[in-house]
């Protein structure tokens, strides 16, 4: 699994599904494996700056094995 952050967007990609983050803006935030049932925890700090405040994030996880993507998850961010 790959964890990957951006903006929000709609992008199919042949035989993957549909990527809902800009790549243009997307980070790498952890990889890891999937537990027994199926579902991983991330933590991810945000900077401390009142910038971000109320600013959207957009996850979405990547699974190679399967050359398949999962739904974005939109995140808003609130107060520092």
């Amino acid at each position: 699994m790959e964890l990957v952050a951006a903006a929000g967007t709609c992008v199919r990609i042949p035989g993957w599904g549909l990527l809902g983050i800009d790549q243009n803006s997307a980070f790498c935030v952890t990889s890891g494996t999937f537990d027994d049932a199926g579902a991983a925890a991330v933590v991810f700090q945000a900077p401390p700056d009142v910038a971000f405040e109320g600013r959207n994030l957009f996850w979405q996880a990547g699974l190679p094995s399967l050359s398949r993507l999962i739904g974005a998850v939109q995140t808003t961010l609130l107060c520092f």
